[in-house]
């Protein structure tokens, strides 16, 4: 009789609560690519989100259990994304403004309040995934898509305290940019970038008179922009 009660005075979960849900459930999506393409060992940072999320998206909840765990999730989402920050795990923050939200737009809020509270919701979720594609195209689809500017050589001899820099202003004169040498556990480059806008015949003499540069290797490759800029 108590448990008949108990289903007779709970209003449940509302549907737009649940709306507002699948909303952070998509905004955990996007913040666990942003969070693994900084650093692939976080994604169990993010499946420690998922897994309760998950669990709260199921029917059959009563209207406090759902608001509770809404509320646990959102403060313990608000807490990871601030003190992550340097861990790029700040992208689930919306996720945690949208759990908030689900939390308060229950039955009882009213109808206004609870549209109100939706159209946050969805503001969140809009500027959410326009900056996750304006990353995508920053970092990743733009730079592949771009035209390569850099010619990258490997080094057949490491500098050191003792050596002489490679003598290279000479390139600023064919059209180089910039020049400087990087390292790495499989040694060292030189790279050097160039115009957009370099006719090929000077990005010829170019690539030619990095070759003939001393210590560096005959193997002169275009790189791409996704890997050096």
């Amino acid at each position: 009789m108590t448990v008949v009660q108990d289903q007779g005075t709970d209003p449940g979960v509302h549907r737009r609560q649940r709306v507002l849900l699948a909303g952070a459930f998509a905004c955990v999506v996007l913040g666990t690519v942003c969070a693994t393409y900084v650093a692939a060992g976080l994604l169990f940072v993010c499946v420690t989100v998922a897994a309760p999320l998950g669990i709260t998206l199921r029917r059959g909840l009563t209207q406090r259990s759902f608001t509770r765990r809404c509320a646990i999730l959102s403060g313990y989402l608000t807490v990871m994304s601030v003190l992550g920050v340097f861990f790029a795990l700040f992208p689930f923050f919306p996720a945690a403004l949208l759990l908030a939200a689900a939390s308060a737009a229950g039955p009882r809020r009213g109808r206004i309040g609870g549209r109100v509270l939706t159209g946050l919701g969805a503001l969140v979720l809009t500027a959410s995934v326009i900056a996750f594609l304006w990353g995508a195209w920053r970092l990743e689809i733009g730079p592949r898509l771009a035209s390569p500017h850099t010619f990258r050589a490997k080094l057949t001899v490491a500098p050191g305290p003792g050596r002489a820099g490679l003598p290279t202003g000479h390139l600023e004169r064919l059209g180089a940019t910039d020049v400087f040498m990087l390292g790495n556990d499989s040694g060292w480059t030189l790279q050097v970038r160039f115009p957009d806008d370099l006719p090929e015949d000077r990005q010829a003499r170019l690539r030619a008179a990095i070759v003939a540069l001393e210590d560096v290797s005959d193997d002169v490759e275009l790189c791409p922009v996704h890997e050096c800029g």
